[in-house]
């Protein structure tokens, strides 16, 4: 009996993924997608800040797919995936508003401790809170060092779960998943 093999190799479709946010985690998480075959749009206030970023990024990684864009209603439209990397509540309050008619069943991502207050205020998107735990000086180890360094991926929706996991390895880190019932609020009382 002849026993034939088949090789099973996943095809990556590329995502667009919009990251919202000017601050250290923000351009890390972006900087840290370079190498990635998804389109990255980069949304700040300051256009030309993020430009100047952007433009950066691809002189030094000529084929990576990445835009700055100033209104994150329009960019999240197009997205597959949003990650907030917001300093404060009230900013994440202001974008939630705005975002929240485009963002029905996308992943959405918070980078802070808000993410039972995100759901509320996105109530049909699915939520995770990633990169959380970790402070900016994380993200500027080397390769080898990212790879030791536990970042906690927290949700309760399994498929978003997988692919916010799949992102926080491909930034290199190594990702703890914690699937919850509900999404919980990690903040303290």
């Amino acid at each position: 009996m002849v026993a034939l093999h088949y090789q099973i190799q996943i095809m990556h479709t590329p995502q667009t993924i919009v990251i919202i946010g000017a601050g250290n985690k923000a351009k890390a998480i972006t900087s840290g997608l370079a190498n990635a075959r998804d389109r990255v749009l980069l949304c700040d206030t300051d256009y030309e800040s993020a430009q100047a970023f952007t433009n950066g990024l691809q002189a030094e990684y000529p084929s990576y797919n990445i835009e700055p864009i100033a209104c994150s209603y329009e960019a999240t439209w197009e997205a597959d995936i949003i990650i907030l990397a917001l300093a404060s509540c009230p900013d994440l309050q202001e974008i939630a508003k705005k975002i929240k008619a485009v963002a029905n069943q996308k992943i959405v991502v918070t980078t802070t401790d808000a993410a039972k207050e995100l759901q509320d205020l996105l109530p049909n998107s699915k939520i995770v809170q990633a990169f959380a735990n970790l402070d900016d000086e994380s993200f500027n180890q080397a390769c080898e060092y990212k790879k030791q360094v536990n970042c906690v991926v927290q949700g309760c929706n399994e498929e978003a779960l997988d692919t916010v996991s799949d992102l926080v390895k491909t930034i290199g880190f190594h990702p703890i998943i914690l699937k919850t019932s509900e999404v919980a609020d990690t903040r303290a009382a």
